[in-house]
């Protein structure tokens, strides 16, 4: 939408094949991927939607758009004299009007004034229930207005969470997020030095090659031992991983039927 940032306004409109689009409903339309919105159109082709009067007075009703800019019990008072809610209720009443009353529109548009006013801590409330905007949690999770933003994940202890309050679904207690699920926190593997490990996984504890250990899915605790590597390998990390290589390696080759040579050259 801002160009490619050359300094030239003349070659903006370029489209992904490289040519230069006629206008911007073109140009546009060849960016455009679609994605089943059937409340989005290229251009209104001379007969442009438009909404009365009647229409914006019903959606700036306090149990629809009006929820934003309510002040007496409404659930983003508070948020008032930090955000101006004007343009979020303005854009709200617009964007119902443009898709029918659409509900999802909406539920948007006061998901979008609620995040606003949670990234400047600023406290709100239930507000869903009211509009009829449900928010459908997956299994062993529930509902929180003001949920942590860092949700509990098998590497729970490993991060400390600094972040304001967010809406979401919180894992209930004894689960974790895992791979988008709440899965019981007995999937958990070890936490050792701040990482964490899968059950059963090996590594090393050093750089040295000197420490093997070994997460026990039991306990959940890290167990190493003594160790280091055999008199022809040396400790390396190749493509990332640490481990014991060879310091020299041999080749074998065969050829015809049946000739081969072995790595000991017989």
């Amino acid at each position: 939408m801002c160009g490619n940032y050359n300094g030239n306004p003349n070659d903006d409109f370029m489209t992904p094949q490289g040519v230069a689009a006629p206008d911007a409903i073109d140009f546009g339309k060849s960016w455009k991927v679609e994605d089943g919105d059937r409340f989005c159109w290229h251009n209104c082709n001379g007969v442009c939607k438009t909404c009365s009067q009647d229409l914006q007075k019903k959606y700036e009703n306090e149990l629809l758009c009006g929820l934003i800019t309510k002040q007496v019990d409404g659930p983003f008072r508070q948020g008032h004299p930090v955000i101006d809610p004007k343009i979020f209720m303005d854009n709200c009443v617009y964007d119902m009007c443009m898709t029918d009353g659409y509900k999802q529109s909406l539920c948007q548009a006061l998901k979008t004034y609620g995040e606003a006013c949670q990234r400047k801590n600023i406290t709100i409330y239930e507000w869903r229930k009211t509009a009829g905007c449900p928010m459908q949690c997956p299994e062993n999770s529930q509902y929180k207005i003001c949920g942590s933003a860092c949700p509990t994940t098998c590497n729970d202890d490993a991060v400390k969470c600094t972040e304001p309050c967010v809406e979401t679904c919180e894992c209930n207690d004894g689960f974790v997020l895992d791979e988008g699920k709440c899965a019981p926190k007995s999937i958990c593997g070890c936490i050792f030095e701040g990482r964490l490990y899968e059950a059963n996984e090996k590594f090393w504890g050093d750089k040295k090659c000197e420490k093997q250990c070994i997460c026990n899915p039991s306990t959940r605790q890290v167990e190493c031992m003594a160790t280091k590597c055999k008199a022809n390998q040396k400790c390396d990390v190749v493509k990332g991983i640490q481990d014991c290589y060879p310091m020299t390696y041999g080749t074998c080759s065969a050829s015809g039927d049946p000739h081969y040579v072995t790595f000991d050259n017989q």
